[in-house]
C-alpha cells in the first residue's frame, strides 16, 4: 500500500506532468528498463536528479572493472534520498546482495566485491508505484589489491592487500574462511574459528562483518577451503 505523498512533493506536480509527457514521447518502456554504461570517474545519478525520479523504473548501471587487481567497487554518496521502507522493499539501490534506501549522509560508502572472472559489474535502481523523492548522486572508484608474483609458481605468489577503509573487517578475495582486519590502514590476514565462515552484509544501511556459522553464510563465489597464501602487511 502506498504512503501518502508528502505536501512538499506536490510542488513538483507541474514538472512531473511535463516529465511524464516526455516519457511517452521517448518511449515509456525504454525509460522504465534501461542500462547505463558508467565511464571511469563518472558519477551515477537517478533519472531526473535533482528533481523527483519516476515510479516503476529499473535502471542498471554497468561499471567496467578498471584493473585486474581491483578488489572492490566503492560507491561514495554525494546526495541520497530514496523512499524509506523496512528492509528497503519499495524504492532502493541494489548493490550486490545489499539494498540502500531512505536518507544517507554525504560521504556514506558502500562496497561491492569484484568477482575476478567478470570484467564488468552492475548496480540497480528499482522503484515501485508509490511516492518518489529527489534520488541520488554517487561517485565511484575501484579499490585495488596489488599482486606481486615472486616465482613462476602461482601458488607461491605474494599478495599485498590495500585497506579500503582505515579500520574494519573485509573478506579475503578468494577464501571464505579468511578475512582481513584493518587497523590504521594496516591489514592483517586472519581466519575464522572452526565451523565458521566470514560474512558481510548491509542491514538498514549499516554494514556488518564478522565470522558466522557456516550454514548462515553465502560465500558468493569464494572457496570454503584452500591453501594459505603469503599475505604481506600493507600500510598506506
Amino acid at each position: 500500500m502506498c504512503e501518502k505523498r508528502p505536501r512538499l512533493a506536490k510542488l513538483y506536480f507541474v514538472a512531473e506532468v511535463i516529465l511524464y509527457l516526455s516519457y511517452f514521447k521517448d518511449g515509456t518502456d525504454a525509460l522504465n528498463h534501461r542500462e547505463i554504461i558508467v565511464k571511469a570517474k563518472e558519477d551515477i545519478k537517478s533519472y531526473n536528479y535533482p528533481f523527483h525520479y519516476r515510479n516503476n523504473i529499473n535502471t542498471t548501471f554497468r561499471f567496467n572493472v578498471s584493473s585486474i587487481n581491483a578488489c572492490w567497487l566503492n560507491l561514495i554518496v554525494v546526495d541520497f534520498s530514496v523512499q524509506p521502507s523496512n528492509g528497503c522493499t519499495k524504492d532502493y539501490l541494489q548493490v550486490g546482495d545489499n539494498r540502500l534506501c531512505g536518507d544517507l549522509p554525504e560521504g556514506y560508502t558502500a562496497l561491492r566485491r569484484v568477482e575476478q572472472e567478470n570484467d564488468s559489474m552492475t548496480v540497480q535502481f528499482i522503484t515501485d508505484s508509490c511516492i518518489t523523492r529527489h534520488g541520488f548522486l554517487i561517485k565511484h572508484n575501484f579499490v585495488e589489491c596489488l599482486i606481486t608474483t615472486t616465482t613462476e609458481n602461482p601458488s607461491t605468489s605474494s599478495f599485498v592487500f590495500n585497506c579500503p577503509f582505515e579500520n574494519g573487517l573485509f573478506p579475503h578475495e578468494r577464501l571464505c574462511k579468511k578475512y582481513y582486519e584493518c587497523k590504521n590502514n594496516i591489514a592483517v590476514l586472519k581466519e575464522c574459528p572452526p565451523g565458521k565462515l566470514f560474512k558481510e552484509e548491509v542491514v538498514e544501511n549499516e554494514r556488518f562483518a564478522d565470522c558466522e556459522d557456516e550454514d548462515k553464510v553465502n560465500c558468493k563465489g569464494r572457496e570454503k577451503v584452500g591453501p594459505l597464501l603469503d599475505i604481506k602487511r600493507s600500510k598506506k
